[in-house]
């Protein structure tokens, strides 16, 4: 929906337009939630005809809703997706946590309690670049953020070619999350901040000298498995085969981590050497 009111605005097209207000109404007719301080429910997940309803409420998506929703307020005038943008902005301030001064990224299933179990830069970054109000949540950038998400890395660049800084994406630091990292640069530009500039030129190093870097898009992550504390998927195998080649395949099931339902068919080939 972003995507197509930005485009809209830009170069115009009533297509564009149309489309983002379908995509708004689906929103509010399926995931429009009004437990515990309200906002939207996660949507769902699986394949058609039954997919599982998601009941978490995450900040990111209401984040997401804010946004694209008051940008339909803009383009089209009407009050109504401003009062829909509004309850998606409820439930991000009522996600504030004043002391120390950061967002929880949502709730469990029953949309009231709140989920402590994961703490993330994105939810506080994110929220700083949608609502502004640096005075209040600049914090959860500037202090929180930086005690415990904020690392260096010895060996992210090709070559001897010296440290860079960014941030985790949780706070077991195993590695910089280049997205987040991007974010807490505009967020510290947002807030008037010198850290900006040396964010700035570490993705720019990163650009052109990370591994895999093609000197146009940014890395994920500089290596593999760098975990974001959200659960995995359970998966198990049922069977396997030896080919001819020597490749081995596997097959079996997988699931969402802490759900019984849905379970997926999972198929794998594995080379001689056990990589995929």
């Amino acid at each position: 929906m972003i995507a197509l009111l930005r485009y809209y605005r830009f170069q115009g097209g009533q297509p564009y337009l149309d489309a983002a207000q379908q995509l708004g109404e689906w929103i509010f007719s399926h995931v429009y939630d009004t437990r515990g301080v309200g906002g939207y429910a996660g949507g769902y997940e699986g394949w058609e005809p039954e997919p599982s309803r998601l009941l978490t409420q995450s900040i990111e998506q209401n984040l997401s809703v804010y946004v694209a929703f008051m940008g339909l307020y803009e383009a089209t005038g009407e009050g109504v997706w401003r009062q829909r943008a509004m309850h998606a902005k409820g439930f991000i301030r009522a996600m504030w946590n004043p002391e120390p001064g950061f967002f929880w990224v949502g709730t469990e299933e029953d949309g009231v309690k709140i989920n402590e179990k994961v703490l993330t830069l994105d939810s506080n970054t994110l929220s700083l670049l949608a609502l502004g109000e640096g005075v209040t949540y600049g914090k959860g950038l500037s202090s929180w953020a930086e005690e415990k998400f904020r690392l260096q890395d010895k060996k992210c660049l090709k070559g001897a070619k010296g440290v860079v800084s960014g941030f985790d994406f949780n706070g077991d630091k195993d590695g910089i999350f280049w997205e987040g990292t991007a974010q807490a640069a505009l967020g510290y530009q947002l807030l008037g901040k010198d850290q900006a500039k040396g964010l700035l030129e570490d993705l720019e190093r990163v650009q052109s000298s990370a591994p895999n870097a093609n000197g146009k898009g940014i890395v994920a992550a500089c290596r593999d498995k760098v975990t974001t504390g959200f659960n995995g998927h359970d998966a198990g195998s049922a069977a396997a085969a030896l080919q001819s080649d020597g490749k081995i395949v596997v097959a079996g099931s997988a699931r969402k981590a802490g759900h019984s339902m849905p379970v997926y068919f999972a198929l794998a080939r594995y080379n001689p050497d056990g990589r995929f």
